[in-house]
């Protein structure tokens, strides 16, 4: 019973530690570990909605910023994907004002 339990406690003390490695690699990677997500593809798809009531000129710009926005999204870029977000969301509302 003694065997069972010390190799039950090592089992867990190496779930931790795969845990905790998988946490630090992640990370590295820019990914934000205190939030549950991104809200940047609701944020970019938000903006392509609202883009549709926009004369075509218009809609075409915001369209081409939040495609560049996906695209650095993809790359991994998740800085310049929030900035075009950004400068995508500050387009949107300069074109709706009067």
């Amino acid at each position: 019973m003694e065997k069972f339990l010390e190799t039950l406690l090592l089992l867990g003390l190496l779930a931790l530690l795969v845990l905790g490695g998988v946490w630090l690699l992640r990370g590295l990677r820019g990914a934000n570990l205190f939030q549950g997500g991104s809200t940047l593809p609701s944020r970019l798809e938000a903006l392509r909605r609202q883009a549709q009531g926009l004369e075509e000129g218009q809609r075409q710009r915001i369209e081409e910023v939040v495609l560049a926005a996906w695209e650095a999204w993809g790359r991994g870029d998740r800085a310049q994907a929030e900035a075009l977000a950004a400068k995508g969301e500050a387009l949107l509302e300069l074109l709706k004002s009067p």
